[in-house]
């Protein structure tokens, strides 16, 4: 059976969105990680992301992971686009990034399943609480 590992940016007083500050204008704590990003926490998300063969996503990270990660050609960035992808929304009509699945119904029973195929961790990442 496969681990669900989830990961999580979240400071000590509760903050979770925005860790990257990819929509600092919308957020007043919007980039609160980069002041603490150095060579250990890039060594731990490399070797976190690089231990899994698939990502569990909710709507809002898929879309803002897909506009990041799809384009870019580093190392990281295509791993994130070669891993599958299962995205769980009611709202979503499409997932077109590479190795992406869109999770709509029997949500639950779709998971017990996903764990219980062969392969690596399935990582879910995501920090937004809205």
């Amino acid at each position: 059976m496969r681990r669900i590992v989830v990961s999580e940016f979240v400071s000590l007083d509760g903050v979770m969105q925005d860790p990257g500050g990819a929509e600092k204008d919308k957020f007043k704590h919007g980039g609160w990680t980069w002041p603490y990003w150095g060579e250990d926490i890039a060594k731990y998300k490399n070797d976190e992301l690089f231990s899994s063969d698939a990502l569990l996503l909710g709507r809002i990270t898929y879309q803002s992971f897909a506009g990041a990660f799809a384009p870019r050609k580093d190392e990281f960035s295509e791993k994130m686009t070669s891993n599958r992808k299962f995205v769980v929304s009611k709202t979503l009509g499409v997932v077109e990034w590479n190795n992406s699945r869109l999770i709509r119904e029997n949500i639950a029973q779709e998971i017990a399943r996903l764990r219980e195929q062969q392969g690596q961790d399935i990582l879910v990442e995501g920090s937004r609480s809205i």
